[in-house]
């Protein structure tokens, strides 16, 4: 039986291209770190492609800056063959994303969301930047050491991203 898996392997030929996913505010209100990222992303991607026997092949998809669309997006990616998920930018909508890819068994890596729940989506989520909790215990810690007696934040209630810091900032700077 192992010998007639193993020719049955033989037969397929190997694909070629690696297809990767990402999602991304290409348009909207964070455009301007969607699309630095995907600059980001194409430049590792042909840098790589220069050696690789086996190429990486980039498929985006624009989510406008809308938490709506994570899902949206991530599932059409998996859908279309993506190996891997690159996203999102904003912390908002990586954690509808990531929901999707955990439960397709999709790895995704997230450059710069930094709410800490994300990575709570399961095995399969990762991140390359700093949490909330993290960057907030560093303001914090400079605040303190400025002996500031008070301080003023402002954030968007509506944004996970400026929520999470502020928590995290307060709970740092008791």
């Amino acid at each position: 039986m192992f010998s007639a898996i193993t020719l049955g392997q033989a037969d397929t030929p190997a694909p070629t291209e690696i297809s990767v996913g990402a999602y991304l505010s290409m348009t909207g209100a964070t455009a301007t770190f969607g699309v630095a990222t995907h600059e980001g992303i194409q430049l590792a991607i042909e840098l790589y492609n220069v050696r690789a026997k086996r190429k990486v092949k980039l498929r985006v998809i624009d989510t406008a800056g809308k938490p709506s669309e994570g899902a949206v997006a991530v599932t059409r990616l998996i859908d279309d063959g993506a190996v891997a998920i690159i996203g999102e930018v904003s912390s908002s909508i990586t954690l509808a994303g990531a929901a999707v890819a955990q439960q397709r068994g999709i790895p995704m890596i997230t450059p710069s969301a930094t709410h800490p729940n994300i990575t709570d989506a399961g095995d399969m989520i990762s991140r390359t930047c700093l949490t909330d909790d993290a960057q907030a215990y560093a303001i914090a810690k400079f605040a303190k050491g400025q002996r500031w007696k008070r301080v003023s934040i402002l954030f968007d209630q509506q944004q996970p991203y400026s929520v999470g810091m502020v928590t995290a900032f307060e709970s740092a700077y008791k």
